[in-house]
C-alpha cells in the first residue's frame, strides 16, 4: 500500500477527520442509509480504494485533508471519489454481486479482482493464478451474461493514475 492510504488509515484515529471548518450538520436519514450502502459496497475494492471511499463517507474528510495524505491535488481526490461511487452503483458491479455465488472460483476471482476491484487483466492473472487466456475467456463470459439480461454493454473504465 502507498504511504498516503497508511496515512488515511491512520487518520481514522486521529483529529484529522473531525478538524472540519464548519460543523458537522446531521445528515437525513435517507442520506445516512445511503452512506451505508456505499460503505458496505467499498469493503469489495482494493484497499486503496476502499480507502479513500471510508475516508471521505465513514471518517468525514474533505477533499483537501485526503489529498495532502495521498500527496495529490484535491481535484484528483474528487475524481476519484466520483469515478468510484459510479463504479460502486453501476448494474455490472450489482449483476456481480447478485450471480457470483453461482459461478466458479475461478469466474468468482476475475469478476473480484478484475471487475469490482479494478485491476488490471495481467495484475488479475498474476494474483488469481491463471493465464491472461483464461482470465480474457472469464470476463467475456460474465460481460455476455450482464448483457444477455437487457444491461447495456459495459465500457472499461478509465485507468487510475494511482
Amino acid at each position: 500500500m502507498s504511504s498516503g492510504i497508511l496515512q488515511i488509515a491512520a487518520a481514522a484515529g486521529s483529529d484529522l477527520g473531525n478538524a472540519r471548518r464548519k460543523p458537522v450538520v446531521d445528515r437525513r436519514p435517507d442520506q445516512r442509509m445511503d452512506d451505508d450502502w456505499v460503505l458496505n459496497r467499498a469493503s469489495l475494492l482494493s484497499p486503496e480504494d476502499r480507502a479513500v471511499v471510508e475516508g471521505f463517507y465513514s471518517k468525514g474528510m474533505t477533499a483537501g485533508q485526503l489529498a495532502r495524505l495521498m500527496g495529490v491535488h484535491p481535484g484528483t481526490v474528487r475524481r476519484r471519489t466520483r469515478d468510484l461511487l459510479r463504479h460502486l452503483r453501476s448494474p455490472l458491479f450489482s449483476f456481480i454481486l447478485a450471480h457470483r455465488s453461482q459461478w466458479s472460483e475461478a469466474r468468482q476471482q476475475v469478476a473480484d479482482l478484475h471487475l469490482l476491484q479494478r485491476c488490471t487483466l495481467r495484475d488479475t492473472a498474476r494474483r488469481a493464478h491463471l493465464t491472461m487466456h483464461v482470465v480474457r475467456r472469464e470476463v467475456e463470459h460474465i460481460k455476455a451474461r450482464y448483457e444477455a439480461m437487457g444491461f447495456e454493454p459495459h465500457t472499461q473504465p478509465r485507468s487510475r493514475a494511482s
